[in-house]
Parts: C-alpha cells; structure tokens; sequence
C-alpha cells in the first residue's frame, strides 16, 4: 500500500482538477451523487524497484512525493502500468505537465479544451505554413480548419507510440493509399506472424492508434457474412478484439497529417526518419 503523504495527495488533485492526466480521456474521477472515489494516485516511477518504471535511484519517500505522481483513471493506471515501454517516465510527466496547465488554463479562462502536447519540438514556422499551404491546395477535403499545433501535436503523438506502433500506422498507410480504404483484418492477415507482429502487439499498436488519433473507428460493426435466413452475423467474442476487427477504420486526423506529410515529402528516407525515427529536423 503506497503511503503518500497527504498535503502531496491533495496538490495532486488540485493541480489535476479531478479529472484523468491521460490524453483525452478527461473522466471525472469522483462521482457526483455518492460521492464516490473512482481515481487513483498513479506512481510514475514505480514504489518497488520491480515495479512499473521502477529502476531510477529514488528513495521510498522521494517515491510518494507529487512529483512522482500523476492522477489517473482506474482503466489509464492499468493501461501505462501493463505497458511500461510505452508509457515511459519522460512521457508520463509530458502527460501530467499538459494536463495540470490546462487545468490551470481552463481556470484562469484561457482555453475551453485540453491540449494534450506543448510547442515543445522548435517547428519553424515558415516550414510548417509551407506544408499546410500545400495541404490545403492538394486535398478536396476541408483541411482548412488546421492550425499550426495540429501538425505540433500529430508529430507530438509519434513520440508517444512505440515504434512498434509507427512502423504499423506506415503500413495502414501504405494499404491505404493504394486501397482508398482501411481494412484490418486484411492488414492483421499480412503482418502477423510473417512480418515479425504477434497478436498482442498488433493490438496493443491499434490500440495507442486510436487514441492518438491516428485511427479512428466507427460505432458500427461490420457483418462478416449472412445466416441462413439472410440476417447478418455480428462477430461474438473479446469486446476489444472485436471491435478493431469488426468496426469500420478510417484515418484520424492526425493520421491524415501523417498521410499528406509522406506525399508533400516525396522523399521515403526523410519520412522514414520522421515517422519511425521521430527525427523532426526537417521541421526546424
């Protein structure tokens, strides 16, 4: 049982603002009514050394202290503690960092919705109004609602995916540009096993697509055939599973940035060291 000191457990909830610190998640994390507790003090570095992100030299007490902290959802504890790789300690402190600003954004009437990421990648400007420039020209779709921080925040994204993630959303966007569409069980069938993917990784992958927005799934399952007497067959089984097999894909937006960004690059070593070596310094 972790002991946290409690003046360190209400900084924590008062610089949160009760809500989770994971990105775009914003649950409130006690319930109105009864008043119950549904967040939890999420360690960053690990109270044990065998524990999640549990290696750097920090005593028991430096452990419990704010600093190591982040206020979290019982799903997001799960999810970063199950996946230490990803969720590093230098990624959840640019989680907690984001969301305690905007907090404090949000209070002081600056900004109506979170920003997950910070201008903190040194993009120039000019480089920058020169994509957007030739993505608005290039594309029938309205793209003419983004904004400098979008291409800030899907570049931002990358560096909160592993690589494992990044080489699978430059596949979907192989697939899609050559399709017109996005198929994953098409794209599960070729890159499991064959391609070095096993199945835990695959969607593990789609899973941090998805809330990175670089995918997007739509609430409608797809048939996978016809019972005998015409009606449709919905697949049974693992709900999350299922739904990334089943549902129908699309980019999410920072997807599409990704997407145009190899077309404007025309250059498959420099999008390669941006997209699966997050090498910006085309950008800066």
């Amino acid at each position: 049982m972790a002991n946290i000191p409690f003046k360190d457990k209400k900084q924590l909830w008062a610089k949160s603002g009760n809500i989770c610190s994971f990105p775009e998640c914003n649950s409130e994390l006690c319930e109105e009514g009864l008043g119950t507790i549904v967040g939890e003090e999420a360690h960053i570095i690990a109270e044990e050394p065998n524990g999640p992100r549990g290696n750097p030299p920090l005593t028991i007490e430096e452990r419990n202290r704010y600093d190591n902290l982040i206020l979290l959802c019982k799903k997001h504890h799960k999810i970063i503690d199950s996946n230490p790789d990803t969720f590093t300690v230098e990624a959840l402190h640019k989680y907690k960092d984001a969301h305690e600003q905007w907090v404090k954004d949000c209070l002081l009437g600056k900004d109506k919705y979170p920003v997950v990421f910070e201008d903190e990648l040194g993009l120039n400007s000019k480089t920058v109004k020169k994509f957007y420039k030739w993505v608005i020209d290039n594309t029938e779709m309205d793209f003419t609602f983004l904004f400098n921080e979008d291409l800030q925040n899907a570049l931002s994204g990358l560096t909160n995916i592993n690589k494992a993630a990044r080489n699978l959303i430059n596949s979907i966007i192989n697939y899609y540009r050559k399709k017109g569409t996005i198929d994953i069980p098409t794209i599960y069938g070729k890159l499991v096993g064959d391609k070095g993917y096993s199945d835990i990784d695959f969607f593990n992958s789609i899973y941090f697509l998805e809330q990175f927005n670089f995918l997007d799934f739509d609430d409608t399952f797809r048939a996978i055939g016809e019972d005998e007497e015409g009606n449709a067959l919905i697949v049974d089984g693992e709900p999350t599973r299922s739904k990334y097999l089943f549902q129908y894909c699309k980019l999410g937006i920072n997807g599409f940035i990704i997407n145009y960004l190899k077309t404007y690059l025309n250059d498959k070593d420099e999008f390669k060291r941006i997209l699966i070596d997050i090498d910006f310094s085309y950008f800066e």
